[in-house]
């Protein structure tokens, strides 16, 4: 692959071909890549997804992607987008804080104080494989305040309040505190992280 300053060919964390790796939220991949305005971060490692996107640990699965410089469409790569050319070439697939995949040119530019310097690159990025699935009760329970935890302990009829103050169904009775809420109790006030 050929840029325009032509000092290089292959971004610096890309294998022979240019093809980085990397790993985003599988909600994220599911709902946001591609569409996201404020560009979908993709990590470099699991380790460093986990440490920078909590949503992980409350259950949202793992995706493991790859993406690429994309100077043609290609059939089996369907997410097309942009990165920010100093990010895309020289962090991407290493730095720690991902590197973020913008759905439009504009967006990119917009967001990225570099890409008006620099410039953008167009790429496509395709699924490798599902590294964790989402887990829908992990995120019901972390999506719910500990204050309502409480009231929903103390009356197993009661429907707790999620974050938006809409009731979460479905939740069960005591017999399931210890399935949703075991790992986390003592959280009384706030939201349960």
């Amino acid at each position: 692959m050929k840029h325009e300053d032509d000092t290089y060919s292959e971004p610096l964390h890309g294998n022979e071909e240019g093809i980085i790796t990397g790993y985003l939220c599988k909600i994220s991949f599911d709902h946001e890549l591609g569409n996201d305005s404020q560009g979908t971060k993709i990590y470099p490692s699991i380790k460093a997804l986990e440490e920078r996107d909590k949503c992980v640990s409350n259950g949202c699965g793992i995706v493991e992607v790859q993406f690429r410089e994309s100077d043609t469409q290609v059939e089996d790569w369907p997410f097309h987008g942009y990165m920010e050319h100093v990010c895309f070439n020289y962090e991407a697939g290493g730095a720690p804080l991902g590197a973020s995949f913008y759905p439009n040119e504009a967006r990119c530019r917009e967001h990225e104080p570099y890409a008006k310097r620099y410039g953008v690159v167009s790429v496509h990025v395709r699924k490798v494989r599902i590294v964790q699935e989402e887990d829908d009760e992990l995120m019901m329970a972390n999506s719910v305040k500990g204050t309502e935890l409480t009231k929903w302990r103390n009356d197993k009829n009661y429907h707790p309040l999620n974050n938006s103050g809409k009731p979460v169904e479905g939740m069960g009775g005591p017999e399931n505190w210890g399935k949703f809420f075991g790992h986390k109790e003592g959280k009384e006030d706030g939201n349960v992280e």
